[in-house]
């Protein structure tokens, strides 16, 4: 049967314990008539009602393996299993709250995972999720976004050029750009990475004006991941090319936001990020690129 405890912190007394006696009294009928009736198919280990003096709330606990608190008609929470707690809602459960001990210290999200939270419900739907540490989907862990340059703030820091444009009216900005970047190497030293095992860089380059079938290329910590070129005319003849100018010269075809993708082993808290042109033509107005969206991700 329920038991009901009631703590008040205090001193003794014939006057305090008369008092008791007539809450005590109260209350059972109180759970004669509310709860016993109402939820009679519920096997309720104990019922603990604490009121204590100076307090500004009430608290109600059901413990105990089968424990359940029913909402409504649809809504139900159930105590299954020691520290398992199951909501369900229409009689379908739709999330699991456990903190039991793992059996499989490799495993991850599985339901005996410690103070794991499951979704029983075949759609999820968030407006916003923010993670502390890892995300692992089954047992493969996620790539954890750490640094973003995102440029459109008009904040460069750290790269040994800071020139900022942005092209065909757009408010998008890239490091570089038209008249800016031509030869060399433009390059940033990242530091105070968390702890990881692998690394991976994303950006967006852009070609623009007379690219002529040069490279650009992206290394990390000096060593060649990527590269890609760019012809505007990859014909005989460029009178027979009909050029599609967004940024710079219109006499020319651009090429923008060319992906950048590589992943390397690398455990350092330190990174090195660089970014180099071989184009033909040295002035930078004739010929040339900039990128955007620096992002490094870990795992």
């Amino acid at each position: 049967p329920p038991v009901l405890r009631v703590a008040f912190p205090g001193d003794g007394g014939a006057m305090r314990t008369m008092a008791w006696v007539l809450v005590v009294g109260v209350l059972l009928v109180l759970l004669e008539t509310t709860f016993v009736t109402a939820v009679t198919q519920v096997p309720l280990q104990s019922l603990t009602a604490i009121a204590a003096e100076g307090a500004t709330g009430r608290e109600l606990r059901l413990e105990g393996p089968g424990a359940t608190l029913q909402l409504g008609n649809d809504f139900r929470f159930v105590h299954t299993e020691p520290d398992v707690l199951v909501a369900s809602m229409r009689g379908q459960p739709v999330l699991s709250l456990r903190d039991l001990e793992p059996r499989d210290p490799a495993a991850v999200l599985k339901p005996h995972h410690p103070h794991a939270l499951l979704f029983n419900s075949n759609t999820t739907v968030t407006k916003r999720l923010e993670l502390e540490n890892t995300l692992h989907i089954g047992s493969e862990r996620q790539w954890k976004l750490v640094h973003w340059e995102n440029f459109d703030v008009g904040v460069v820091r750290g790269w040994n050029n800071a020139s900022l444009t942005s092209c065909g009216g757009s408010n998008h900005k890239m490091l570089g750009g038209y008249c800016n970047f031509g030869q060399g190497k433009i390059g940033k030293t990242f530091n105070g990475l968390p702890k990881h095992k692998y690394l991976r860089m994303t950006a967006r380059v852009t070609f623009i004006d007379e690219w002529k079938g040069e490279t650009i290329t992206a290394s990390l910590d000096n060593k060649l991941v990527w590269s890609d070129t760019f012809d505007w005319c990859p014909k005989v003849f460029a009178f027979v090319c009909s050029p599609f100018s967004v940024c710079g010269d219109e006499n020319f075809s651009d090429r923008f936001n060319v992906l950048v993708d590589a992943t390397i082993p690398h455990d350092s808290e330190q990174l090195r990020v660089d970014f180099e042109s071989f184009q033909e033509q040295t002035n930078p107005c004739n010929q040339s690129w900039g990128f955007a969206d620096v992002m490094l991700f870990i795992r």
